[in-house]
C-alpha cells in the first residue's frame, strides 16, 4: 500500500511507501506494522488503488496521476494523453 503526504487538503508528496515514513518519523515509535490511523496524524494517508482506464496502446498513453480525495479516501487516478507523433514514429520502426 502506498501513502500520500498531505498538507492543508493538497498532496504534498506521493507515493510515500511505508519505509519512507518509518524514515520520516524516525523519532517517533511506530507499530512493527504500520496502519492508516497510526500516521495520519503525520499527515500520511493511504491511496486507495484504482484501475487503469482502456485505452488504445496504438494512439494513447497512461500515467498516474495525483491522488484525488473522493468521499471519504484518497483515491489513485490515471491521466490517459495521446501520442506524439514522435512516440508513434518510434513505435513504428520496433
Amino acid at each position: 500500500m502506498y501513502y500520500a503526504k498531505i498538507a492543508n487538503k493538497k498532496v504534498i508528496e506521493y507515493p510515500v511507501s511505508q519505509s519512507s515514513i518509518r524514515e520520516t518519523l524516525s523519532g517517533i515509535s511506530l507499530p512493527e506494522s504500520i496502519s492508516p490511523q497510526s500516521v495520519e496524524d503525520y499527515g500520511f494517508y493511504p491511496v486507495k488503488p484504482s484501475n487503469k482506464p482502456d485505452f488504445n496502446p496504438l494512439k494513447e498513453k497512461v500515467k498516474e496521476g495525483i491522488p484525488e480525495f473522493i468521499g471519504k479516501n484518497w483515491v489513485q487516478t490515471w491521466i490517459t494523453t495521446e501520442l506524439s507523433d514522435t512516440e508513434i514514429d518510434s513505435m513504428r520502426s520496433q
